[in-house]
């Protein structure tokens, strides 16, 4: 087995930064040992009007006339014209057929069906035989499906969407259904609490992917900096196998076990392609000296490559808005209580923090002197303010900040938001600069001069950062 994961020196701090899912379920990888279909493009689908679908097992059969043609990925509420299609809440369908490629079946390959996310929950069957459920439209999901795929035979692939978010849901909601005069028969309301639009559907990209019968399940990595500057990673390797189980109806179900493969091979290899380190154990620790190490830092980005070959497997592996929802548009109280707040964590914890959450609402071309809330004026201002305290503590405790957000995003209809948008972006929606975006990249032009002078010498570099501001 190969892996190859990108890991990274992070705020001339961190050294390694992985985004494994969890056990068995790292990012999908094309290379020698793995192969990957992807099935985004155009499906079939079909909104479940009155979630009747279920009942009568729709899966069984393709689905009935009439059909649209929908992207995948994306989310259904904002791809049509249609109003009623947009505030449905329940199930919808989507189906689409594959091919598996001869050769994968041929060759005794695992073949693996991937989401990555699916909003909220979904149901999905290949040829009618159920093959997974996933709740929470955040993580990715999969499924093996070697047993149900043949290389010559179309495959159908369904998948039912169910968009209700309940009290016990991420993010909640409630359903309110009313009765009476005043609204339509059935009228159902989906009432939310968070500050954007309950966006549904296959909303991320939809895999087939293979691996040897054996294979790396998953990798996790951690880092440490020595007192002498030399920097360690240490990683855990799981390798699986699958051990096929009976299951209920007499049908064979796929189970990964642990296995132990006969060689294992671990190399961090630096960005010219030289290996800095290397180790034969499944689990273990790759020392870089001080003296060969490489730190990532503003304007000068670096990757090391963690390379894990065993068998035949490849893989290569509390939000401060002051000023704004408080003391709105009171511009000189955010020195204050942004430092009081920071300074308080500070002594509280003992750990590094990281400030991921900062921003205020802006309508594009929007102009006013003094600066009023709302304006571009005033969003410049806002982080002015934020910036000067930030200064006062980078080297010293605070390593990470970030604006929300990167650009204006559609939410739903409130008397709180301009046009159903959240207008907090230093871009537009069509990514187009406001004032606030040329102040960040002053900004970002500055740290990028003073950050590599902390070198070293900062207190935090045998600190792990445990804190975040969100």
């Amino acid at each position: 087995m190969k892996v190859h994961a990108a890991v990274a020196a992070a705020l001339v701090l961190l050294l390694v930064a992985t985004g494994a899912y969890g056990a068995g379920m790292l990012q999908v990888q094309d290379n020698p040992a793995r192969s990957v279909k992807d099935l985004s493009g155009i499906w079939r689908f079909k909104e479940d009007k009155h979630n009747v679908g279920v009942a009568e097992r729709w899966w069984l059969r393709p689905l009935a006339a009439p059909l649209l043609h929908m992207p995948v990925p994306a989310s259904y509420n904002d791809i049509t014209q249609d109003n009623e299609l947009r505030r449905h809440i329940g199930w919808v369908w989507y189906e689409r057929d594959f091919f598996v490629p001869h050769t994968w079946v041929s060759t005794g390959q695992r073949i693996v069906l991937r989401f990555e996310s699916v909003s909220y929950a979904a149901s999905v069957w290949v040829d009618g035989t159920a093959v997974v459920s996933h709740a929470g439209g955040h993580l990715p999901f999969e499924a093996d499906i070697t047993q149900l795929v043949k290389g010559t035979a179309r495959s159908r692939l369904t998948v039912a969407v169910n968009n209700t978010l309940t009290p016990f849901t991420l993010p909640p909601g409630n359903v309110r259904v009313e009765h009476g005069p005043r609204y339509p028969k059935g009228y159902t309301v989906q009432e939310t609490h968070f500050d954007f639009f309950n966006y549904a559907g296959i909303d991320r990209e939809v895999y087939l992917y293979t691996t040897p019968s054996q294979w790396i399940d998953d990798i996790t990595l951690t880092y440490d900096i020595q007192p002498n500057g030399d920097a360690s990673v240490n990683y855990e390797i799981a390798v699986a196998k699958t051990s096929p189980t009976q299951g209920e109806e007499g049908n064979l179900i796929p189970e990964s076990r642990p296995a132990t493969p006969a060689a294992t091979q671990v190399r961090l290899i630096n960005g010219n392609g030289v290996v800095v380190a290397q180790s034969a154990q499944l689990n273990g620790s790759l020392v870089v000296e001080r003296d060969a190490l490489t730190l990532w830092q503003p304007g000068k980005p670096y990757l090391y490559t963690l390379e894990v070959t065993a068998d035949d497997d490849v893989y290569h592996p509390v939000p401060p808005y002051y000023a704004w929802y408080s003391d709105s548009g009171q511009l000189e109280v955010i020195p204050y209580q942004l430092d009081t707040d920071l300074q308080g964590f500070w002594a509280k914890y003992q750990k590094p923090i990281i400030v991921s959450e900062y921003g205020a609402d802006t309508v594009p071309g929007l102009h006013h002197d003094p600066a009023f809330m709302f304006t571009e004026d005033f969003q410049v201002e806002f982080l002015k303010q934020y910036h000067q305290v930030f200064d006062r503590y980078i080297g010293k405790f605070l390593i990470g900040e970030l604006v929300w957000n990167f650009a204006d995003f559609r939410t739903g209809q409130s008397p709180t938001r301009v046009g159903a948008t959240n207008l907090k972006g230093v871009l537009t929606r069509q990514r187009e600069p406001k004032a606030a975006a040329y102040t960040l990249k002053e900004r970002y032009s500055h740290l990028k001069k003073s950050l590599p002078a902390l070198g070293h010498s900062s207190p935090l570099h045998n600190t792990k950062p445990d804190i975040l501001l969100a």
